[in-house]
């Protein structure tokens, strides 16, 4: 575990961490100038309909990324100094498994990953979510990403 929570507090990954939010908000800032050309673009009359359709596609995908972009930018929300505290609870082996459910692995393949049994895995998992004092995987794994728990454990 000391580990992780070395990563967690380095110098390097504020630095970084910091860098990347920077990255994301100019990128933020272009999409917003874009969808306004595009919008721009789609205002002119006479233009044909398969153009427009093509325009409205390339908008929506420019706002799904905005929203992307924005969510990462956000601030760590209230419970990160909570979930940090909770998480200095759990030994290595279930910091090795909330790893992997960061990662989208079922109970079997962490089983052959960390070669235990299923029912050793499921132990493991379920002690993960009481000391993180949440209901399910999905939601150890959206804690996880959002407060930072893991380093790499960014959507994207």
């Amino acid at each position: 575990m000391s580990q992780f929570a070395d990563r967690r507090r380095s110098d390097g990954r504020r630095v970084g961490d910091l860098r990347n939010t920077h990255v994301l908000r100019a990128v933020g800032a272009d999409l917003t100038q874009l969808r306004r050309q595009v919008e721009s673009v789609r205002a002119e009359r006479g233009l044909p309909s398969a153009l427009l359709r093509r325009l409205e596609l390339i908008d929506e995908e420019l706002s799904r990324i905005a929203r992307l972009t924005d969510a990462a930018t956000a601030p760590l929300p209230a419970d990160s100094a909570d979930a940090h505290r909770l998480a200095t609870r759990l030994t290595q082996r279930e910091w090795q498994c909330l790893g992997l459910m960061v990662r989208g692995m079922n109970t079997r393949a962490m089983a052959e990953r960390l070669t235990v049994t299923d029912a050793t895995v499921r132990t493991h998992v379920q002690s993960v979510l009481a000391k993180l004092g949440v209901n399910s995987r999905l939601e150890a794994v959206a804690l996880t990403v959002r407060t930072a728990l893991l380093p790499g454990a960014y959507p994207g």
